[in-house]
């Protein structure tokens, strides 16, 4: 199945892109449609799918945030999900994705579905503004990174990437964030240092990627990102026999991590 779906992305890479982000739109649609259908149950669709959107749908229904930050948003997973959520508010979702190919599949998903509360940022957003090269793995689509510096050339294809802090992005934010959601490949670390502000600001819930495999290639520790949330008030929590259950410590077997502000635990759990 692997060799077949490497297969399939080298085959789609060939193609001019405004084919290709319609097939990849084609098929995350049917996806979309088999994850959440019109009761609002949450099916295991691979690609989709993530065992802790079973807390956060619990999370986001009780806070109904004014407004969803997507960092790392791919095709739309997360802006569909939490579109649905909040259907019945008046609340936004920014969603950030800074690969051309997959922020062409995410407008698409954002027109078909009328996410009309998404709005989208074809932007990377780290610790400074500039510019960056991101890589795109040939063979494996959602896990392109930032290329880090001083690296020698990679064949895997790359582009140019506009990089932001999140904290420039206040302005635009005239209600309160009450929830983000980061799944970067290694950058989160960068994305939470440049959102320093609006973290003091809004305490929001969060919920973020740590992988070491993703880590390892800027040479920062795992525990890096747990310990920067938790000098702003946070506390960890995972997604575990049903329940969200408080660790100090990165867990074996778990790459997404709640953290929730201790102003707002009583509340949240």
């Amino acid at each position: 199945m692997v060799k077949i779906k490497g297969l399939r992305e080298s085959v789609l890479r060939l193609l001019p892109e405004r084919y290709t982000s319609y097939i990849r739109y084609w098929t995350f649609s049917k996806k979309l449609k088999e994850f959440m259908p019109a009761d609002g149950t949450l099916n295991p669709v691979k690609g989709v799918y993530e065992p802790e959107m079973e807390a956060l749908k619990n999370l986001i229904e009780r806070k109904k945030p004014e407004i969803c930050i997507d960092v790392g948003a791919s095709y739309g997973s997360y802006a569909y999900f939490l579109s649905r959520l909040l259907a019945s508010n008046q609340s936004e979702i920014f969603s950030f994705e800074p690969v051309k190919s997959s922020y062409h599949v995410l407008a698409k998903t954002k027109k078909k579905f009328k996410l009309d509360k998404v709005h989208i940022f074809n932007v990377a957003l780290s610790d400074k503004e500039g510019e960056a090269t991101m890589e795109i793995p040939k063979n494996v689509n959602g896990l392109a990174f930032i290329q880090p510096q001083d690296t020698e050339k990679s064949s895997s294809p790359s582009e140019k990437v506009r990089l932001d802090k999140l904290d420039n992005f206040l302005r635009h934010f005239s209600k309160e964030v009450g929830f983000i959601k980061c799944d970067v490949e290694g950058s989160e670390f960068a994305v939470f240092t440049g959102a320093k502000k609006l973290l003091d600001k809004f305490k929001p819930l969060i919920l973020c990627e740590i992988e070491q495999r993703h880590l390892d290639k800027y040479g920062i520790s795992p525990e890096a990102t747990p310990h920067l949330l938790k000098s702003h008030g946070y506390s960890m929590f995972i997604w575990r026999n049903n329940r969200l259950e408080q660790v100090n410590n990165l867990v074996e077997g778990y790459s997404n991590y709640f953290f929730i502000h201790k102003t707002q635990i009583s509340e949240a759990i």
